[in-house]
Protein backbone atom coordinates (compact mmCIF):
# COMPACT_ATOMS: atom_id res chain seq x y z
CA UNK A 1 0.00 0.00 0.00
CA UNK A 2 2.85 2.41 0.79
CA UNK A 3 4.58 2.21 -2.59
CA UNK A 4 1.50 3.16 -4.65
CA UNK A 5 0.72 6.01 -2.26
CA UNK A 6 4.30 7.31 -2.38
CA UNK A 7 4.39 6.99 -6.17
CA UNK A 8 1.18 8.98 -6.53
CA UNK A 9 2.50 11.73 -4.30
CA UNK A 10 5.73 11.92 -6.32
CA UNK A 11 3.82 11.94 -9.61
CA UNK A 12 1.81 14.90 -8.34
CA UNK A 13 4.85 17.03 -7.60
CA UNK A 14 5.61 16.22 -3.97
CA UNK A 15 9.16 15.45 -2.85
CA UNK A 16 8.98 11.94 -1.40
CA UNK A 17 11.66 10.21 0.67
CA UNK A 18 11.17 6.49 0.97
CA UNK A 19 12.68 3.92 3.28
CA UNK A 20 11.85 0.21 3.31
CA UNK A 21 13.71 -2.76 4.71
CA UNK A 22 12.90 -4.45 1.39
CA UNK A 23 13.31 -1.62 -1.13
CA UNK A 24 11.16 -1.58 -4.22
CA UNK A 25 13.39 -1.56 -7.30
CA UNK A 26 10.91 0.72 -9.08
CA UNK A 27 10.87 3.41 -6.38
CA UNK A 28 13.45 5.70 -7.98
CA UNK A 29 11.84 5.23 -11.41
CA UNK A 30 8.64 6.56 -9.85
CA UNK A 31 10.25 9.70 -8.46
CA UNK A 32 10.85 8.49 -4.91
CA UNK A 33 14.11 9.53 -3.24
CA UNK A 34 15.25 6.23 -1.70
CA UNK A 35 17.07 6.75 1.61
CA UNK A 36 19.00 4.47 3.95
CA UNK A 37 17.09 4.84 7.23
CA UNK A 38 13.96 6.05 8.97
CA UNK A 39 15.97 9.02 10.28
CA UNK A 40 17.03 9.95 6.73
CA UNK A 41 13.43 9.71 5.55
CA UNK A 42 11.98 12.05 8.14
CA UNK A 43 14.68 14.38 9.46
CA UNK A 44 13.90 17.37 7.24
CA UNK A 45 10.31 17.00 6.04
CA UNK A 46 6.94 18.51 6.90
CA UNK A 47 4.92 15.27 6.73
CA UNK A 48 5.65 11.63 7.52
CA UNK A 49 3.33 8.86 6.35
CA UNK A 50 3.91 5.31 7.55
CA UNK A 51 2.30 2.25 6.01
CA UNK A 52 3.47 -0.84 7.88
CA UNK A 53 2.17 -4.41 8.22
CA UNK A 54 2.26 -5.04 11.98
CA UNK A 55 2.09 -3.39 15.39
CA UNK A 56 5.73 -4.15 16.18
CA UNK A 57 6.85 -2.43 12.96
CA UNK A 58 4.98 0.73 13.89
CA UNK A 59 6.36 0.65 17.42
CA UNK A 60 9.98 0.36 16.29
CA UNK A 61 9.60 2.85 13.42
CA UNK A 62 8.08 5.45 15.70
CA UNK A 63 9.90 4.90 19.00
CA UNK A 64 13.39 3.50 18.30
CA UNK A 65 16.41 5.72 18.93
CA UNK A 66 16.59 6.65 15.22
CA UNK A 67 12.84 6.46 14.68
CA UNK A 68 10.35 9.05 13.57
CA UNK A 69 9.78 10.70 16.93
CA UNK A 70 13.50 11.03 17.61
CA UNK A 71 14.39 12.20 14.10
CA UNK A 72 11.58 14.42 12.84
CA UNK A 73 11.80 18.15 13.39
CA UNK A 74 9.37 19.91 15.70
CA UNK A 75 6.02 20.50 14.00
CA UNK A 76 6.25 17.57 11.57
CA UNK A 77 2.85 16.03 10.92
CA UNK A 78 2.77 12.22 11.22
CA UNK A 79 0.07 10.05 9.67
CA UNK A 80 0.04 6.29 10.12
CA UNK A 81 -1.98 4.19 7.65
CA UNK A 82 -0.62 0.87 8.86
CA UNK A 83 -2.49 -2.38 9.35
CA UNK A 84 -2.50 -2.35 13.15
CA UNK A 85 -4.84 -2.81 16.08
CA UNK A 86 -7.22 0.02 16.98
CA UNK A 87 -5.55 0.35 20.39
CA UNK A 88 -2.13 1.06 18.83
CA UNK A 89 -3.62 3.46 16.30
Amino acid sequence: MGFPMASNLAKNGFKVNGFDLYPNKDAEKNGINVVDSVADACSDVDYVVTSLPKNEHVMSTMFDANGVLASAKKGTMVMDVSTVTPMLA
